[in-house]
C-alpha cells in the first residue's frame, strides 16, 4: 500500500470520527433546540395562516410539529456537516505531520549511511 493510499485511508477514517461526534454533539446540544425554535417557527406559521391566537386544530397542530421537525433536521445537519469537516480537516493534518515525519526519517537514515561508509 503506497503513502496516498494510507493518507486517503487516515482522512475517511477521521472524517467519520467527527461524523460520529457531531451526531452525538446534536443529540447532547442540538436536538431541544432544533425542536424548541422549529415548533416556534411552526407556531408563527400557523398563526399567520390562522391568526392569533392559535386554536388547537389538526392543521395547526401539524405546522407546529412539522416546523419542530425540520428544525430537527436542520440542526442535524449542522452538526452532521461541521462535524464531518473539522474530522477531515484534522485528516488531513494527521497525514501531513506522518507524511513529514516519514521524509524526516528517511533523510536521517540516507545520512546515517552515509557516515558509515568511509
Amino acid at each position: 500500500m503506497n503513502t496516498t493510499k494510507k493518507h486517503e485511508k487516515v482522512v475517511v477514517i477521521s472524517m467519520y470520527a467527527g461524523l460520529g461526534i457531531g451526531f452525538l454533539a446534536f443529540l447532547g446540544i442540538g436536538l431541544v433546540p432544533g425542536l424548541l425554535y422549529g415548533g416556534y417557527i411552526g407556531l408563527i406559521m400557523a398563526g399567520s395562516i390562522f391568526g392569533m391566537p392559535v386554536e388547537p386544530t389538526l392543521v395547526a397542530r401539524l405546522l407546529t410539529g412539522g416546523g419542530m421537525g425540520l428544525g430537527a433536521l436542520m440542526a442535524l445537519t449542522f452538526f452532521l456537516v461541521v462535524g464531518s469537516l473539522v474530522g477531515t480537516v484534522t485528516g488531513f493534518a494527521i497525514a501531513a505531520v506522518k507524511e513529514n515525519r516519514a521524509k524526516s526519517i528517511a533523510a536521517l537514515e540516507a545520512v546515517q549511511v552515509k557516515q558509515r561508509i568511509p
